[in-house]
């Protein structure tokens, strides 16, 4: 379970730098919707943005404003600055660890106080599995319950 969300952030990781690496916002946000096997209509659904819309910043033919680049962050469940950023409403942050900052979105994400403290202990798991040497991605402990 935890080796596929490690997964996940890693290639989340690639989107961020190949949206940072000349790549328009279209080509930024196609590769969002491929990632969640979305179509434009499925965006423009869940964005309440027209479909000819999503069409047009695609294609490059209509630039991203502040609105549609928080409608687009809300649909895609991702952090508003990420969006901005790609969509180049706000500059890079060459200093910045958009990891952290994926992380950071996800755990204020969560609403279940029982769920941030698992969030925290897998972290803590990862950090010891380092300490004793071991680099790779490993699965906590299971424990279990009592029938």
């Amino acid at each position: 379970m935890f080796a596929n969300k490690s997964s996940a952030l890693a290639n989340h990781q690639d989107d961020i730098m190949s949206a940072t690496m000349d790549t328009t916002f279209g080509d930024w946000l196609m590769d969002k919707l491929n990632q969640k096997d979305w179509s434009q209509a499925d965006l423009a659904r869940r964005s309440g943005v027209s479909r000819t819309s999503i069409s047009d910043i695609i294609s490059g033919r209509r630039q991203v404003g502040k609105d549609l680049a928080v409608s687009v962050s809300e649909a895609l469940a991702l952090p508003l600055e990420e969006v901005f950023r790609a969509a180049g409403l706000l500059p890079s942050r060459p200093d910045s660890d958009e990891i952290v900052d994926r992380i950071n979105y996800l755990y204020h994400s969560l609403r279940d106080p029982a769920n941030k403290q698992k969030a925290l202990e897998y972290f803590e798991f990862l950090r010891t599995s380092e300490d004793k040497g071991d680099y790779r991605v490993a699965q906590p402990s299971k424990k279990r319950e009592k029938a």
